[in-house]
């Protein structure tokens, strides 16, 4: 039976428990910090191609399958840094940001999860997490969703976390007052 906890959103102390001391796991520290920014979920992480990423912008192109079009996504430079030093030495544009699959990344994540937090936590709790911190900064919905992808259903579930919303058009800095 999962943990009910999993999904539930991370408290800020729980979040920085999480992040401190990742700066030597690039692949995982720069993934958290691209969820924890963009909402994206495992899919959309998992497809991104060295040629999406563009650093001029601090910008990601995600191809949104649901919807058939291309979808811009804002991260902030520091984002943009991290998965630069993890990509470092791939030059290959067609080539995949994380060469892992969905089982490995949530395996990884529990166990970080598990040792850090003393319990276990998801993907999903991972994005809650942005969901609840972008409500806090007033986000509106049409950002979130242009920002994450996620569906009607999937918002809904998050506006438990909502707040009146404001005419704020990116999400791209939530983690702002964390660092």
């Amino acid at each position: 039976m999962q943990d009910a906890k999993m999904n539930l959103p991370l408290e800020m102390r729980e979040l920085k428990k999480l992040l401190s001391g990742l700066d030597k796991q690039l692949g995982i520290h720069s993934m958290l910090n691209l969820v924890l920014s963009s909402g994206m979920s495992t899919d959309d992480v998992l497809n991104i191609r060295l040629e999406n990423l563009k650093y001029e912008s601090n910008t990601i192109l995600i191809y949104d399958k649901y919807l058939g079009r291309t979808r811009t996504v804002p991260l902030p430079a520091r984002v943009m840094k991290l998965i630069n030093e993890y990509q470092n030495g791939h030059d290959n544009p067609k080539i995949k940001l994380y060469e892992v699959s969905e089982p490995i990344i949530n395996n990884r994540l529990s166990n970080l999860a598990q040792d850090r937090l003393k319990h276990p936590i998801s993907w999903s709790g991972i994005r809650h997490t942005w969901a609840q911190m972008a409500f806090k900064r007033d986000v509106s919905l049409r950002s979130m969703q242009e920002t994450s992808g996620a569906s009607l259903e999937q918002l809904a579930k998050w506006s438990l976390y909502k707040k009146p919303e404001t005419d704020i058009d990116s999400t791209a800095d939530l983690l702002k007052e964390f660092y």
